[in-house]
C-alpha cells in the first residue's frame, strides 16, 4: 500500500513538474520578440576593441531583425525612410564607425499583439525605452548617454519576428 502511494505521489510530482516546465519555458511571442530586440542591440552595439571586420559581420545580420522593407523615423530627414536590411546594415556600420564604443539597450517593454482568426500571432506593436551609451571617436572626452521612447511594429514571418516600422522619439515628444 505504501509503495503504491509513493509511486502515485512520484508520478503526480513528475507530471506537475512537466506541466510547469512547459508553461514557463515554452517559446511564446513575448520571448521571441525580446530575442529580436536583443539581436538588434547586439548588432548595433560595438565594443572598444571591436575591429571593422567583426562590425561588418554583425551588421550583415540585419536581415534577422528587419523585414524586407522597414520604415525608419528618427526625426532627422537624413535617416528617415524605407530601407531594406542590406541598406540598414550599411547604415548601422556608418553609425558604429563614429564611435569608439557604443552600447544599445532597452527597458520597459510593452506589447500589443494582434492574432489571426486561428489564434496565431501575426503582428505586434511594441513600445519600449531605448538607451544609447558610448564615446565618440572624434571627441573622446565626450560621453553620449541618450534615452529615447521607441515605438515599433513587428510582424511574424516564417523566419521569426521582424521589424517593419521603427519610430524613435525624444522623451516627452509625441
Amino acid at each position: 500500500m505504501k509503495i503504491k502511494f509513493l509511486f502515485l505521489l512520484g508520478t503526480l510530482l513528475l507530471l506537475a513538474a512537466g506541466v510547469l516546465c512547459f508553461y514557463f519555458f515554452r517559446d511564446n511571442p513575448h520571448r521571441q520578440i525580446r530575442r529580436t530586440l536583443n539581436e538588434l542591440c547586439e548588432i548595433v552595439s560595438k565594443g572598444s576593441g571591436e575591429n571593422p571586420a567583426v562590425s561588418g559581420l554583425k551588421a550583415n545580420r540585419a536581415d534577422k531583425v528587419f523585414a524586407p522593407k522597414c520604415e525608419i523615423k528618427i526625426g532627422r530627414h537624413l535617416f528617415d525612410g524605407i530601407y531594406t536590411p542590406t541598406v540598414l546594415g550599411a547604415n548601422i556600420m556608418r553609425f558604429k564607425f563614429t564611435f569608439k564604443w557604443i552600447k544599445i539597450s532597452y527597458s520597459d517593454l510593452e506589447f500589443a499583439i494582434n492574432h489571426k482568426e486561428d489564434g496565431t500571432p501575426s503582428a505586434a506593436k511594441i513600445f519600449f525605452t531605448g538607451q544609447c551609451t558610448g564615446v565618440l571617436k572624434n571627441a573622446p572626452q565626450e560621453k553620449i548617454d541618450e534615452i529615447r521612447d521607441v515605438e515599433a511594429v513587428v510582424i511574424n514571418t516564417e523566419k521569426g519576428w521582424r521589424i517593419t516600422h521603427l519610430v524613435i522619439n525624444k522623451i516627452l515628444q509625441k
